[in-house]
């Protein structure tokens, strides 16, 4: 019987540990397809009138992310607005080791930005990376690449 318990809280412990490395999203929210925010191409989402794509834009304001989840192409460009009045630093889910797609962060631990401070990057890692604000982990959302 004993040997029985220690086996289901080993499971238990291997599950949860597995769901928090691999399966949440650190906002909270699921982000699927169906809900996703969908841009076919970069192009599809706005043409300057000299034939250049626009950046799909994720604004961050004090505790909101907007939108949380979108759907992009390969190779799309994505642009980090701070419109919040105070500082932000985007980092890959999982929260706290930011061990996943690190193109959200410019390949740093963090991306620190300051209110009223935009970065663009071009995200090519196809699938789905989560990312979140270090300081508010709670405040993120899910970029997915086909």
């Amino acid at each position: 019987m004993k040997n029985i318990i220690i086996v289901i809280v080993v499971l238990l412990m291997v599950g949860l540990g597995g769901y928090l490395l691999f399966g949440s999203n650190s906002s909270g929210e699921s982000c699927t397809v169906d809900t996703a925010i969908v841009f076919d191409s970069i192009e599809s989402v706005a043409t300057s009138s000299a034939g250049i794509s626009d950046p799909v834009i994720i604004i961050f304001n004090n505790g909101e992310v907007t939108p949380s989840c979108v759907k992009v192409s390969q190779g799309a460009e994505i642009k980090w607005l701070n419109a919040g009045d105070e500082n932000i630093q985007i980092g890959a889910d999982p929260h706290p080791v930011h061990t996943g797609n690190k193109e959200v962060s410019y390949g740093g631990f963090v991306l620190d930005m300051a209110p009223g401070e935009e970065k663009t990057f071009t995200i090519n890692k196809v699938g789905k990376t989560g990312y979140h604000d270090h300081l508010n982990s709670s405040t993120g959302g899910a970029i997915i690449v086909d």
